[in-house]
C-alpha cells in the first residue's frame, strides 16, 4: 500500500475532512466514552477540544503529524487525546509521533 492510500486510509477511520484538514472530535469522545474512561480530568481534556486541524504530514521512520489545537478552556494538557490518536493511527501507518504546534483558545 503506498503513502496516499495510508493517509486516505487514516483520514477515513479518523473523519478527517478531506477539504479542511480536521479531527471530528465527536468520534473521539465517543471512542472515549465506550473505552469507559470516565474520571473528570480525562474527560474535561475531551470537552475541552472543539477542534483538531492536520497542519502537516512528514513520513519517515517514525512518521510525524503536525496539528494545532482549538480548545475552549485554559487547558494546556492533552496528553490523553494525543496519545489516543497516536495509537489509532499506528495502527495503519506504523510509528507515529503527533506534534502540537498551536493550541488556539476559541472562546
Amino acid at each position: 500500500m503506498n503513502l496516499q492510500e495510508n493517509i486516505s486510509k487514516i483520514k477515513k477511520m479518523m473523519g478527517i475532512d478531506n477539504t479542511r484538514h480536521t479531527f471530528d472530535i465527536q468520534k473521539l469522545q465517543d471512542d472515549t466514552f465506550e473505552m469507559g474512561l470516565g474520571e473528570m480530568d480525562e474527560l474535561d481534556e475531551i470537552n475541552s477540544v472543539d477542534e483538531i486541524k492536520i497542519t502537516n504530514f512528514v513520513k519517515d521512520k517514525v512518521s510525524v503529524l503536525h496539528v494545532d489545537l482549538y480548545v475552549n478552556s485554559d487547558r494546556d494538557d492533552f496528553d490523553n487525546i494525543i496519545n489516543t490518536m497516536e495509537y489509532e493511527i499506528e495502527k495503519y501507518i506504523g510509528n507515529v509521533q503527533i506534534i502540537v504546534d498551536k493550541i488556539i483558545d476559541t472562546r
